[in-house]
């Protein structure tokens, strides 16, 4: 249904903007996906190996044969080899059902590295844009951030929640006297509609190397959507760092482990244990600040009020590392940080969300990509590292995390490159 919004220029505009969205969805209804039935291995110029189970996105189509994308490559594919496959793109059952639970609403409440954080950054924006002005929360959940707005002065706040725990949030803010300025809506903030354009957008939309759920996505369209021209995203930047990691107490606990038990050798195990828990991320990890082995970098980096939706379907960035010590590289540690602005335009000592381990901890704590072999190094062995985030195709909140080392070591000038994807969940 067309309409007219707040905010439109002409009737022109709008009918643009409604056509546009209509482009987009059909683009969407148009994409194919298939799934490999078994393994192709043929050697042959401008075609894709792949094993079974592998997700393609189907780009173009001739006789017997399927033009594809997948883990950031393309090429050509058998079509006898795969079928088509019906899973839906977001999941968005299983996804809303966990944030349908007290528990992880809990967990989030017992965050206070978190929870100071978007107070504090709500009250820094108070005066430059919140007092007065409306507010949206984009799954609102508990209703915490939706009730620090409302406290801090907006003059209404749009709390918008797709789980069955919206009644919760009702219930919440209604306890607290904030019925009358909050108004709950259940519903994606995609199928939003008639509602008013905002001064500021606030959500928690980060997870598992920032992106993972790529709630991202829905923060993104509702800026594109409800956002004022000046308006203030909270959290207004944000950033992904890593560095190469010690971690010998996880190594020693799924490969040294299996070499003795009760003097027999257990390590044919070994292997299986390694592709159980070091081919996805350990993304429950607790890193000291002791067990990094270089100084950390920057990998990501977004200012969430201009970043796209389509920027984050494909992250390539290459980094450098220059050891501190002598000691062992098992692999790499990650995590995020996220800045609240006082206005769009004045950055000045942002208040920051930290999830560094030089940080208290938080519930995200720090993310662990274990290689599968350690290796070796000394103070003043460089590393170049080839970084890519490659969103999956069908399955729409996970994507792909594909890694290529290169140490070199100075003492004796060598070279050793190592390379490794982990699928973060699908």
């Amino acid at each position: 249904m067309m309409r007219m919004t707040k905010g439109s220029n002409s009737a022109e505009d709008e009918h643009t903007k409604h056509h546009e969205q209509q482009q987009q969805q059909q683009q969407k209804q148009q994409q194919r996906f298939v799934k490999a039935l078994y393994a192709y291995e043929e050697e042959r110029p401008g075609c894709l190996n792949f094993a079974p189970g592998q997700l393609f996105e189907v780009l173009n189509v001739a006789e017997g044969w399927l033009y594809c994308r997948a883990d950031g490559l393309t090429g050509w594919i058998p079509a006898a080899f795969v079928q088509d496959t019906q899973e839906t793109e977001w999941q968005d059952d299983e996804y809303y059902d966990q944030y349908a639970r007290v528990g992880i609403h809990h967990e989030m409440l017992s965050d206070t590295a978190r929870n100071a954080a978007y107070s504090d950054g709500i009250q820094l924006a108070a005066d430059a844009v919140i007092k007065g002005g409306v507010v949206m929360d984009i799954g609102c959940g508990s209703g915490l951030l939706s009730l620090l707005s409302a406290r801090t002065g907006a003059r209404k706040v749009i709390a918008v929640e797709a789980s069955d725990f919206y009644e919760a949030a009702e219930k919440v803010i209604a306890a607290n006297g904030y019925s009358e300025c909050i108004d709950v809506l259940h519903s994606r903030v995609e199928d939003v509609e008639d509602v008013e354009q905002v001064d500021c957008i606030v959500s928690e939309w980060m997870g598992t190397m920032l992106i993972f759920e790529f709630m991202v996505d829905s923060v993104l369209a509702a800026r594109d959507r409800f956002l004022r021209p000046d308006g203030l995203m909270l959290p207004s930047y944000s950033r992904l760092l890593l560095t190469p990691v010690n971690a010998a107490h996880m190594f020693d606990d799924h490969v040294s482990f299996w070499k003795d038990k009760c003097g027999f050798d257990m390590s044919p195990l070994i292997a299986a244990d390694k592709e159980s828990k070091f081919s996805r991320p350990i993304h429950d990890w607790k890193m000291n600040p002791e067990q990094q082995l270089a100084e950390p970098q920057s990998i990501f980096e977004a200012d969430m009020h201009t970043v796209t939706a389509e920027e984050l379907e494909e992250i390539h960035t290459s980094v450098s590392f220059t050891m501190t010590r002598d000691d062992t590289c098992h692999g790499f540690g990650s995590w995020f940080n996220v800045e609240f602005w006082q206005s769009r335009h004045n950055r000045d000592a942002p208040v920051v969300l930290s999830t560094s381990p030089t940080a208290p901890y938080t519930h995200w704590k720090h993310t662990l990509l274990m290689l599968d072999e350690p290796l070796d190094v000394c103070s003043g062995d460089t590393m170049a590292v080839d970084v890519a985030l490659l969103r999956n195709p069908l399955h729409r909140r996970h994507l792909r995390i594909h890694i290529t080392a290169h140490l070199h070591r100075h003492a004796d000038n060598s070279s050793h490159k190592v390379s490794k994807m982990f699928r973060l969940w699908r």
